[in-house]
């Protein structure tokens, strides 16, 4: 805004004792209105931080204050993280990151006694965590991650998951009598039928190379976190090679069960059956990627997922389904 444009010229705020200024939250759903009588102004402030201004929200309030207000001097301001230009005419925009400026010159100046410079240099490192960026904070994060990746993206992958679709879809599973849990892990919700644990107890794997528990036979439930999808997984761990084998044998007798599970042979592979509603698909291990060149495959060495999930759209020929991502890693 040019100095002509101004409502209220800097010398005026500068010589006016503003000790009869009154502040008003919410009036009229205006987030700040202040009146200050000795300078006949009105200032409005409407603060957005997360969230745009809705549609003719603007104009709105000015015409409220106009006609509240119609002889006071007015000043419309629209506060944002960082000074987007308002869709209405007459409203000033500006920043949280100029405020954080001007807050941290007036607390650097001697003049300012300690107890308001305290308030000040609170604020503006409040402003800064959860408003707007510091840079110098943000160059500092970069060096740490540029010289710690990998334990960062460990840490970030091992973080709690908030409250969503597999929490709910954990405690379905658990609702169902007769289901345990296995051990917690950060994206994946494990569990088994209770009944297993006396009935298979040939399927164990050693614990440090799987499932710590030293179950080889689970359910993973798992969301896409791209698309939303939700997966039903039922994984072959790393158990005796005679236990494997007899289960992929046996699984891919069951065609009516297990649909378009694929020959354990060659490169690893991903067959998928085209259903309305389902795509079915399973990853064997090649004998060249098994990290002790097992010949006989299923190995022992790693885990043998038998998959399958369902799909929000209904796969045609022509344009399959992607298959989720799945490690065959042993760990």
């Amino acid at each position: 805004m040019s100095p002509a444009d101004r409502p209220v010229r800097t010398l005026e705020l500068a010589v006016t004792d503003l000790d009869d200024a009154v502040v008003y939250r919410e009036r009229e759903n205006i987030d700040l209105l202040i009146e200050i009588p000795s300078l006949q102004l009105v200032v409005v402030i409407e603060n957005k931080v997360g969230s745009a201004t809705g549609e003719g929200q603007l104009a709105r309030y000015k015409e409220v204050v106009e006609h509240r207000f119609p002889t006071q001097r007015r000043l419309f301001v629209l506060f944002t993280p960082d000074g987007v230009d308002p869709d209405c005419e007459g409203y000033v925009p500006f920043s949280y990151r100029r405020l954080a400026q001007v807050f941290t010159a007036i607390a650097e100046s001697e003049q300012v006694a300690a107890g308001p410079k305290m308030i000040l240099t609170h604020y503006v490192e409040m402003l800064r965590r959860h408003v707007v960026p510091d840079d110098d904070l943000r160059e500092i994060a970069l060096r740490l991650y540029e010289k710690h990746r990998e334990a960062f993206d460990f840490v970030f992958e091992a973080r709690p998951q908030p409250a969503g679709v597999l929490d709910a879809l954990s405690s379905r599973i658990l609702g169902v009598q007769g289901l345990i849990a296995d051990r917690p892990a950060a994206h994946i919700f494990r569990f088994l039928p209770v009944s297993w644990e006396e009935k298979l107890p040939q399927f164990r794997c050693d614990a440090t190379k799987w499932a710590r528990t030293g179950r080889a036979l689970l359910f993973e439930a798992k969301v896409n976190p791209n698309t939303g999808r939700v997966y039903l997984i039922l994984v072959l761990g790393p158990c005796h090679a005679d236990v494997r084998r007899a289960f992929y044998d046996a699984a891919a007798a069951k065609n009516s069960l297990f649909k378009g599970l694929v020959k354990p042979m060659g490169n690893v592979t991903a067959s998928r059956s085209h259903h309305r509603r389902c795509s079915v698909y399973t990853i064997a291990w090649p004998s060249r990627g098994c990290p002790n060149s097992c010949s006989k495959l299923p190995c022992s060495c790693v885990p043998l997922m038998i998959s399958w999930g369902r799909w929000r759209r209904t796969p045609t020929p022509s344009t399959p389904p992607r298959p989720a991502a799945r490690t065959t890693s042993a760990c």
